[in-house]
């Protein structure tokens, strides 16, 4: 069972931990999967075997489909799905961003994938 710690326990103002059962503080992780291509059947094998071989890490994910906007100072623009574009998110949970860069370097990645310490506000 994995619990949530508080961070004056963990010592870092502002980091989300968890404790696993062994007693292993590990921190999350937002991996951002970038590019689009038409999936094959053999890329869908691919994530499907990642996902299963990452299972006890991940906390989330999900995918972004069909409709997508940007808003800026210039207004608001239709995105397209291409090779530059945010196509899913997974929060992991890894001991630093080593490990977690080892796990997203595992990925099938199509364009590449963005790590990012999550934080609480």
């Amino acid at each position: 069972m994995v619990r949530p710690i508080p961070w004056h326990l963990a010592g870092q103002t502002g980091k989300l931990y968890t404790l696993t059962k062994k007693g292993n503080i590990m921190t999350r992780y937002m991996l951002l999967h970038y590019g689009f291509e038409k999936p094959t059947p053999e890329i869908m094998e691919a994530w499907k075997a990642w996902f299963t071989a990452n299972a006890e890490r991940t906390v989330e994910n999900g995918g972004f489909h069909g409709t997508a906007k940007e808003i800026s100072k210039e207004g608001s623009s239709d995105l397209v799905m291409d090779s530059d574009c945010i196509t899913g998110y997974t929060i992991i949970e890894a001991e630093n961003i080593e490990e977690a860069e080892k796990i997203a370097s595992e990925n099938p990645f199509i364009t590449g994938i963005r790590i990012y310490e999550i934080v609480n506000h």
